[in-house]
């Protein structure tokens, strides 16, 4: 099995399990949003950004990469392989990627939407992510 495999099975790993490809991006909203995975899939990334981190200073001991969700396969997860699963989530075009892309924008639109309701914006606000207002 090559290097390039093995990385692309850890991101698979790392990608929650009632997500597939095929899913639509309302989908996964859907899915981030009703089993709270949101904070988790974006802990995952911080792990591997602290690891690439920690890589780069010489530290031999990383922060192990296990998920705290169940995953699309059982494939191990290599924390030595850090620097890699953050090269191919920055420059490739890969499921983790657009899971973990719109776990930021909902975080960043539940957000959006406490400020405007903070500062006295009436509702309903209407998200970018799903085009509904609420």
């Amino acid at each position: 099995m090559s290097l390039s495999d093995t990385i692309n099975q850890g991101l698979n790993a790392m990608v929650p399990d009632t997500i597939t490809d095929a899913s639509t991006t309302t989908d996964i909203i859907n899915v981030l949003k009703n089993h709270n995975l949101a904070n988790a899939v974006m802990h995952q990334y911080y792990k591997i950004k602290k690891n690439v981190e920690f890589q780069s200073v010489g530290k031999e001991s990383l922060y192990p990469l296990n998920t705290s969700y169940k995953g699309a396969s059982n494939s191990p997860i290599y924390c030595v392989y850090s620097r890699q699963y953050f090269a191919r989530i920055a420059n490739g075009n890969h499921l983790f990627r657009r899971v973990l892309d719109l776990a930021f924008q909902y975080k960043y639109e539940i957000r959006r939407r406490a400020y405007y309701r903070a500062i006295g914006l009436e509702l309903p606000v209407c998200g970018k992510l799903t085009g509904k207002c609420y």
